[in-house]
């Protein structure tokens, strides 16, 4: 029983750490590869190393197809929620190759989005937030600088 429930966790661990069989989407400097299934976004390096593996089985969204950055070290994806109904906003993540971690819009401390996000420049995001009694307005900013601030706060 003990070596059953070994060789059940060390397949789980394994499974985790493997990039999800789906559609394959190259960097521009061909350094790394986003594998997009329906439930999985994995970045992996040129050798197939595993850098991030953000799983949303058990999530209320799963991620949709989404696009690198020009510099090729984020990978941004939009969430579309599984209940069918409408979010007033529109979630997306951002998976860093550096750091190796993801960052939700929510935890870029800019404001929920309410409009699809553009890339433009080597890393630059732009997207609409909801106003306060006025018109929405557009967040725009470097994600390398972002994710620095973020991280020299901890």
């Amino acid at each position: 029983m003990k070596t059953a429930v070994s060789i059940f966790l060390l397949s789980a661990v394994t499974s985790l750490g493997e990039p999800a069989s789906g559609s394959r989407v190259p960097s521009p400097n061909h350094h790394f590869v986003a594998v997009e299934s329906h439930d999985r976004v994995t970045l992996t390096d040129s050798s197939g190393h595993v850098l991030v593996a953000d799983d949303y089985h058990d999530r209320d969204y799963h991620p949709e197809r989404g696009c690198w950055t020009r510099s090729g070290r984020f990978y941004v994806y939009p969430l579309f929620s599984r209940g069918g109904h409408s979010p007033w906003h529109c979630p997306f993540v951002v998976a860093d190759t550096h750091t190796r971690r993801t960052y939700t819009d929510s935890d870029l401390h800019a404001g929920a989005a309410v409009t699809a996000f553009e890339l433009s420049a080597d890393d630059t995001i732009s997207y609409q937030v909801q106003g306060y009694f006025r018109e929405n307005s557009t967040r725009s900013f470097s994600l390398a600088a972002r994710v620095a601030k973020l991280n020299s706060a901890k």
